[in-house]
C-alpha cells in the first residue's frame, strides 16, 4: 500500500451483542441465587446447645463435689464403705450385727485399707 491509499481507509469499531453472552444474560434474565445450606444458623444453634451442656456439667460437678456414697456413720475408702464398731462382740454376734446392716465383715488385704482402718480403730 502506498501512503496515499492509507489515508483513504477508515477504521470502524463496533461492539458485538450476542444473544447469550454473560453481560447480556445477567441484565435481561437474572439467574436466581443458589439456595445454600444455612451453616450460620446451624452453628449458632450448636453453640447454644454446647453452652447449656457446659452449664449442666458445671452444675452437676458442684452438686457432686464432696459427695459421699456411704451412709451416715460409715466411712469411704476408695470404692468401699466401712463401718467401725467399738462394741465388743463375739464372732456370731458380730455376724448378726452386720447382717442387720445389710453388709458383711471384711478382711484387710492391702496397705491402703490397713492405714485407713488404723485411723478409725
Amino acid at each position: 500500500m502506498q501512503p496515499s491509499e492509507m489515508s483513504k481507509e477508515r477504521v470502524t469499531y463496533t461492539e458485538l451483542k450476542l444473544p447469550y453472552s454473560k453481560k447480556q444474560k445477567n441484565k435481561r434474565h437474572p439467574t436466581p441465587k443458589k439456595r445454600e445450606f444455612p451453616w450460620r444458623g446451624v452453628a449458632i444453634i450448636l453453640g447454644i446447645i454446647c453452652f447449656f451442656l457446659l452449664l449442666a456439667i458445671t452444675g452437676l460437678g458442684y452438686m457432686c463435689k464432696g459427695y459421699d456414697p456411704c451412709q451416715e456413720k460409715w466411712f469411704c475408702c476408695g470404692n468401699n464403705c466401712y463401718y467401725f464398731s467399738k462394741e465388743e462382740k463375739t464372732w456370731a454376734e458380730s455376724k448378726m450385727s452386720y447382717q442387720d446392716l445389710c453388709s458383711s465383715r471384711t478382711k484387710v488385704y492391702d496397705k491402703q485399707d490397713q492405714e485407713f482402718s488404723a485411723d478409725y480403730t
